[in-house]
């Protein structure tokens, strides 16, 4: 997929799969005079039944340090429109008004022996009020961190 602009008090679909993944996102501002925005990611599932997913964020304002946090990664259950309406993931962050570069990465289970697992990246980069988007889906046999295995606890980042 390639990339969208996402504006002030405007929300945009940066992936869509017939039957799996759906992740959107929106921008919001948090004061009258747009000196911060909030920044919004829902992830749902259009299949049927139930999936496990993990996803983080990572990322922040850039400081010319060159440095950014590492994602937080939790496991994110959603259940398909089997049943009744499906279930979502949202996730927020506040981005200060200079310039940010975020990553929302989505691992999906690992498949047999060989590790292979779908792999969602979504880039927000820019200036709010006006950021730019690239999302990207392959595959990868990377390794979840650590401690993305033990996180039980619903995700949500703010800061």
């Amino acid at each position: 997929m390639g990339g969208v602009r996402l504006k002030c008090a405007g929300a945009v679909v940066l992936f869509y799969e017939a039957d799996g993944l759906l992740l959107s996102a929106g921008l919001l501002p948090v004061d009258e005079q747009h000196h911060e925005h909030l920044l919004a990611f829902q992830l749902s599932y259009l299949g049927t039944g139930a999936i496990t997913v993990h996803a983080g964020v990572a990322g922040g304002p850039l400081d010319g340090s060159g440095s950014a946090p590492e994602a937080d990664f939790a496991p994110v259950s959603l259940h398909g429109a089997s049943g009744g309406p499906p279930s979502a993931w949202m996730s927020s962050l506040r981005v200060p008004d200079t310039e940010v570069n975020y990553r929302l990465t989505v691992w999906g289970q690992a498949s047999g022996d060989d590790r292979l697992r779908g792999q969602l990246v979504s880039e927000v980069s820019g200036y709010a009020p006006l950021l730019s988007t690239v999302t990207r889906a392959s595959v990868t046999r990377e390794s979840l961190p650590e401690r993305a295995a033990v996180t039980t606890t619903p995700w949500s980042r703010h800061g």
